[in-house]
């Protein structure tokens, strides 16, 4: 994990940057974040953080520490591990691994497409699906419209 040490080294602009990406690049809108088991030295480097996030995210990420009640208020217990306080089995790092590992081909076919400029539409010509031609529009997939 990370320790404070790994913080000595950001600075403002590094911390905004990083901000901006979680914030505006990331592709997929985050509903919530929970952070449970956070050392006390991460209130001071999400310090660092806080002024660069919006007020929507920043209501979204909470900090339950080692208080799984408050965790409880969020998610239910049944979805939880035990090492949460909650009823389903705990899962060690290297069977998360594997779980990932399975999944290759599916990350291999996904990293195919990307968030690369197309050009989309409707109209004659163009291969397939009206992905190329003459009479298309040219964006990316921040926002994807079809005709």
């Amino acid at each position: 994990g990370f320790t404070l040490s790994h913080f000595t080294h950001t600075s403002p602009s590094f911390a905004k940057r990083i901000a901006k990406l979680w914030q505006d690049v990331f592709p997929a809108r985050l509903r919530a974040v929970h952070i449970v088991n956070e050392p006390s030295s991460f209130a001071s480097i999400f310090a660092l953080f806080k002024p660069f996030l919006k007020q929507k995210l920043l209501q979204r990420i909470h900090f339950h520490g080692s208080d799984y009640a408050s965790l409880h208020e969020h998610i239910d217990r049944e979805l939880l591990p035990k090492c949460f306080d909650g009823e389903r089995p705990d899962v060690t790092d290297h069977e998360w691994c594997n779980v990932i590992k399975t999944c290759d081909k599916e990350f291999e076919d996904d990293n195919k497409y990307g968030l690369v400029d197309m050009v989309v539409g409707a109209g004659s010509g163009g291969g397939a699906g009206g992905v190329v031609g003459g009479d298309k529009m040219a964006g990316t997939f921040k926002k994807l419209t079809v005709d």
